[in-house]
């Protein structure tokens, strides 16, 4: 048996795991730790949400003015340390829905990053990691680098006030620690521009953070980077141990085949692999092999045709890849599925690359006395088709049936494939946006009615990519 097969932990069990790894591990309610947090932290507003929301280490004392001892349900003969990691507790239908090895690596991530955290404000109490040695740190690091991190960081709600640059560099370390050890991939995904930094290892290495990662694993934890190599394998043939075992027969088969051809003809590549991944579930140990190798083809097929249109890089290529593959298991299952229609989106967006649009002028045509062509071209809609696609693969992603892990992962894939694609239609409408303002004489001729027009072509541009038409009316 798999480590991803075995059975589930329960929430008793849990915390008990994570005290054993660490005794200032406490889970708590998520309403609970909300209050804590904006408490403890005087955040403002009514609002539910409020930053680092997972986990979250503060002082004892502090910790018992703001909650009852009751509220935190723990063992009346626990003492708690000075200071406690509190963190989320999970829902027990999520729980359930988790093998034990998925909620081992889950918490002990969490308990990684929470005391990276505890470590870092250790060291600086203890005056090592001063406001001086955060600036050395950002200049090493880069200040463009440094702004992109800030944003990351800002934008996946990381940052607990006050939001100043040690906050931000002591975020920055837990979570660059975090992914390098539990989803190494993933680094340069959360922070692009790191890739022109060298020796980040080096500079990041304020805190020994290979012990940390040694003393906060859960009893039982897998290897995190064996374990995702063993997922990723089986999110490949993830029906491969379904067909094992599963009903076999001939006839369908050969029948999903069959169609499976008749749509790779016609060029629609998630089709087919949609059915050679049906056919799979039916096939026999001696087709087994040959099939799979049919549907990673086809989702080869799909994906040349998405670096071509979104300039995917050959380094994106394999995340890439390992995404289309976890969708394509839910999606050969049920009456179209979600995940089907993601990958239909994506097909989209391939289609909307290569294809010419016209439009048809009758009216033109008419009034021109056949003069102007009834068939009008228009070079710049594949743009637009393009980002429309795209933005719906945005919005089905929460509703798939994928591991958290991929689900981040394709999110991020197609946050920046968005940005691309909006990019390339910004490229190709903005000179047209200002062609037509000069010809009705809307014309700069100061530095400020530069920046006025050039804010009118960015704002029009945005109604675009938003919506994928402006009007008149937004002129006026």
């Amino acid at each position: 048996m798999l480590v991803s097969d075995s059975p589930s932990l329960d929430l008793a069990e849990l915390q008990g795991l994570l005290v054993a790894a660490d005794p200032a591990a406490l889970l708590v309610r998520p309403r609970l730790l909300r209050r804590v947090i904006k408490y403890d932290c005087r955040l403002k507003g009514l609002g539910l949400q409020v930053p680092h929301r997972k986990t979250y280490a503060i002082e004892r004392d502090a910790l018992l003015r703001l909650v009852a001892g009751d509220e935190l349900q723990r063992d009346a003969q626990r003492q708690l340390p000075a200071k406690v990691i509190l963190i989320q507790e999970p829902d027990p239908n999520s729980l359930t829905s988790l093998t034990r090895a998925q909620t081992l690596l889950k918490y002990w991530r969490l308990l990684f990053h929470s005391r990276m955290h505890l470590a870092l404000d250790e060291r600086a109490a203890e005056g090592k990691l001063t406001a001086t040695d955060v600036r050395e740190r950002i200049q090493q690091i880069g200040p463009s680098t440094f702004d992109e991190i800030r944003a990351v960081l800002k934008q996946e709600n990381f940052l607990l006030p006050p939001e100043d640059d040690r906050a931000v560099y002591v975020e920055f370390l837990a979570v660059y620690w975090e992914l390098c050890f539990f989803a190494n991939p993933l680094r340069f995904h959360y922070f692009p521009s790191l890739r022109d930094v060298p020796d980040i290892g080096r500079i990041a290495a304020d805190v020994d953070a290979e012990q940390i990662f040694t003393n906060t694993r859960l009893e039982g934890a897998p290897d995190p980077k064996a374990f995702a190599e063993a997922n990723r394998g089986r999110n490949q043939a993830t029906i491969g141990a379904r067909a094992v075992g599963g009903a076999h027969s001939e006839r369908a088969y050969r029948k999903y085949l069959a169609r499976a051809e008749a749509a790779l003809a016609r060029g629609n590549a998630v089709r087919a692999a949609i059915l050679r991944q049906r056919a799979f579930l039916v096939a026999g140990s001696e087709h087994a092999p040959a099939t799979l190798a049919l549907v990673r083809s086809a989702l080869d097929a799909l994906l040349e045709g998405l670096q071509k249109a979104l300039e995917i890089s050959d380094a994106d290529a394999p995340l890439w890849r390992q995404a289309l593959a976890a969708l394509l298991a839910p999606a050969a299952q049920g009456v179209w599925p979600v995940e089907a229609r993601l990958l239909y989106d994506l097909q989209q967006v391939c289609a909307d690359h290569v294809r010419d649009i016209y439009a048809l002028d009758l009216a033109g045509w008419l009034f021109s006395f056949g003069r102007r062509p009834i068939k009008r071209h228009l070079p710049n809609q594949r743009f637009v088709l393009m980002v429309k696609h795209m933005h719906g693969a945005v919005a089905r992603l929460p509703a798939c049936r994928i591991a958290p892990e991929e689900r981040h992962s394709l999110a991020r894939l197609e946050r920046h494939a968005v940005a691309g694609s909006e990019e390339q239609l910004r490229q190709r409408l903005r000179p047209l946006v200002h062609a037509t303002l000069d010809e009705v004489r809307l014309q700069p001729h100061n530095f400020p009615e530069r920046v006025a027009r050039n804010k009118l072509t960015e704002e029009l541009l945005d109604l675009v990519c938003e919506r994928g038409f402006v009007t008149v009316g937004d002129l006026r």
